[in-house]
């Protein structure tokens, strides 16, 4: 449940959409919002994702306390409802009461709300997203209720250099670019607008737009692990930043996914697998050796009888058979691409060789980043699995029943699997300890300074760094592997010095002919 003191949002499911979660959003008088919650119900029969959904109905409940807390009264004027949409962006955009920047008196009237929304002025993005959800709800209102429109637009018919930007953005992911040039290219002009001056067409161009940084800087990945106090913070570093994790993957790993030391290069072997078709191999209480899919694993191992029937560690399953906000253990999977020959997995066989194990890896970029976290894992180990470090003693045979790597290691949730929202504020915590707490730099930065250590340092086709991220296409591993000026002013002076070389030989085998 989602609250606030002017709605809250409850997760539930129904009989009209049984297979996910819904939510039904009640105002402050703790009755259904009709408008909205028939909206929602639009949105569910046309197959919004459940990310989009949520960050929709986020958008509305927060437009509606908005305009509660600045029209007290409940009442919006004709000519307050043209502005309210503006005022909500800038409350967004500079945040309000004791968290407001506040550039100027003008808007003074951020401090008195009540609502203490951090700024956002750096995540121009998020702000867009949230005005598109409002656009979404204003049209529909408009067609179906014949309301007056929130956030009117005008349409026109667009310049030749924006349908070639929208052509150029479609070839990434659009599998209908092949009808583009059918399409009837209008574009929409709202009222209200995030970008402001940068409507003019070089802004257009998406490198030429200011964006928070992607790539975090390498030269700094050492302090961020190093300064991290809990030594599972500096293995779920190294795993994001070495081996390229997408911070949900990190809570997918069980304990027994860190094989061991791989012999030659002494780093540390991390098995990687669907959390619910991926197999595991394991040995239960009777001797007896299972090689099955991680969902039958749950299901045979982890049903934890002896907790009562509300008890989170309960009849576990994997973390993405939970719904998104009824549970604390839900964690999302946006997949993985394996290879099929050698050079990305590894054949294994049981001692009686009637059983084929076919494992795979995570990629360390380098092998000392494997080498570190070999190191930690046996610190985390010793501090907090093989005994609490609040009483001193040994833990219980089968704690913490539960198979995850990564546990809470406070007093209060000791043991806990470790959530979202904890490994969330343990980046922010690690952030501030090397002073780039307001850098803009997001979990997901660690993954693309991979890529850019495989463009930049070890200058590895993109092809390989393809299979080494595990993506299923190439244009998805376009977005990380990314080239630094640095590297392109010393690829231009090497090719200046080859030119120079080539241009020599020419003119002397010119000059012994003549």
């Amino acid at each position: 449940m989602v609250k606030s003191s002017y709605y809250h949002v409850v997760w539930m499911y129904a009989n009209a959409f049984p297979e996910r979660e819904i939510p039904l959003v009640l105002l402050g008088d703790a009755k259904p919002g009709y408008v909205i919650n028939q909206w929602i119900f639009y949105l569910l029969d046309e197959e919004i994702t459940p990310s989009r959904l949520e960050l929709y109905v986020r958008a509305l409940c927060h437009l509606y306390a908005f305009a509660m807390a600045r029209y007290p009264a409940g009442q919006i004027k004709p000519d307050e409802q043209e502005g309210l949409l503006k005022g909500f962006i800038d409350a967004k955009k500079f945040g309000t009461d004791t968290c407001c920047i506040k550039p100027d008196e003008s808007y003074a009237w951020l401090m008195n709300l009540g609502l203490y929304w951090k700024p956002l002025f750096r995540r121009t993005n998020t702000i867009k997203l949230y005005l598109e959800a409002i656009n979404q709800f204003d049209q529909w209102q408009v067609t179906f209720h014949k309301s007056k429109a929130l956030n009117p637009y005008e349409e026109r018919i667009m310049t030749a250099w924006e349908i070639y930007c929208d052509f150029q953005q479609r070839t990434g992911w659009d599998p209908f670019v092949y009808l583009h040039g059918a399409r009837q290219h209008i574009a929409r002009d709202y009222q209200t607008n995030v970008y402001g001056k940068y409507l003019h067409k070089r802004y257009k161009i998406e490198s030429h737009r200011r964006k928070s940084p992607k790539a975090f800087p390498l030269d700094r990945f050492v302090d961020l692990v190093e300064q991290s106090q809990n030594p599972r913070d500096k293995l779920l570093w190294l795993l994001m930043g070495g081996g390229s994790l997408r911070s949900s993957e990190t809570l997918h790993l069980f304990l027994s996914d860190v094989e061991g030391i791989d012999p030659q290069h002494g780093d540390a072997r991390i098995i990687l697998a669907d959390p619910e078709t991926g197999y595991v191999r394991w040995t239960d209480t009777k001797g007896n050796q299972h090689y099955e899919t991680r969902e039958k694993y749950f299901a045979q191992e982890f049903t934890n009888p002896f907790f009562s029937g509300n008890h989170i560690l309960k009849n576990l399953q994997p973390r993405t058979l939970y719904g998104r906000r009824n549970t604390r253990l839900h964690a999302g999977y946006k997949g993985m691409t394996f290879g099929d020959d050698n050079t990305v997995q590894t054949l294994f066989f049981s001692p009686d060789k009637k059983q084929a194990y076919d494992d795979h890896y995570l990629w360390w970029m380098h092998k000392v980043y494997g080498q570190v976290f070999a190191f930690y894992f046996k610190k985390y180990l010793e501090k907090y699995y093989w005994s609490n470090p609040f009483t001193g003693q040994t833990n219980p045979k089968g704690w913490p029943w539960h198979p995850w790597l990564f546990i809470c290691t406070n007093r209060n949730n000791y043991g806990m699997p470790f959530t979202m929202s904890a490994l969330k504020q343990a980046w922010q915590r690690a952030l501030k300890r090397i002073g780039m707490e307001d850098s803009g730099y997001g979990l997901h930065s660690l993954r693309h300074m991979y890529g850019a250590y495989c463009a930049n340092i070890l200058k590895i086709p993109i092809e390989t760094t393809q299979i080494l991220m595990h993506h299923a296409s190439i244009t998805s591993t376009q977005t990380y592997y990314r080239l630094t000026s640095k590297t392109i002013k010393n690829m231009l002076t090497q090719a200046a010095t080859m030119d120079k070389r080539i241009t020599r030989e020419w003119q002397n085998i010119t000059e012994h002919r003549g």
